[in-house]
């Protein structure tokens, strides 16, 4: 009964379960008062099940669960709200598969990014450093072995020193 905010939906789910249900209506006004369930031939009213499956309880809980959904709806733009907005590099807005990449020790390849106080273009290769609070660009492929010194390393290291 998982999230079921009404008799329908509760009805659909045991269904699903291949459990048939039954609502037992006041003859008067045709209000559900009660609730019975089917399975493989048998036949037992809820309250018959367990207290928690009597209608009267059932309707509580389709209840809770409305007001739950209802909870739940007003939190997700809050929560959306408070997600925080990653910076652009070089004007380039990244997604957040790009900047997964980035906090992940990896490399991505950006385009058409402004240079500093200059109004041109360019692309790069571009990366954090181990802390992930600063960018580098390379015009060459990072894992590209440089020579350093008597030591060859990758371009990348090379930057980060």
């Amino acid at each position: 009964m998982p999230y079921c905010a009404n008799e329908k939906e509760f009805q659909s789910y045991l269904q699903s379960k291949n459990i048939n249900v039954e609502f037992k209506r006041k003859r008067t006004t045709g209000e559900i008062e009660g609730i019975s369930f089917n399975y493989d031939n048998i036949s037992l009213k809820g309250s018959q099940i367990d207290r928690k499956f009597s209608y009267g309880n059932l309707k509580k809980e389709f209840e809770k669960n409305v007001e739950a959904e209802k909870i739940q709806g007003e939190k997700v733009p809050e929560q959306q709200e408070s997600k925080p907005k990653m910076p652009p590099v070089g004007g380039v807005e990244l997604t957040g598969g790009q900047w997964k990449t980035l906090r992940d020790g990896r490399f991505i390849y950006l385009e058409n990014m402004n240079r500093r106080n200059v109004r041109s273009k360019f692309s790069a290769y571009v990366f954090l450093n181990d802390e992930s609070d600063k960018v580098f660009f390379s015009k060459e492929h990072l894992y590209t072995f440089v020579n350093y010194g008597k030591y060859e390393m990758r371009l990348r290291d090379k930057i980060l020193i």
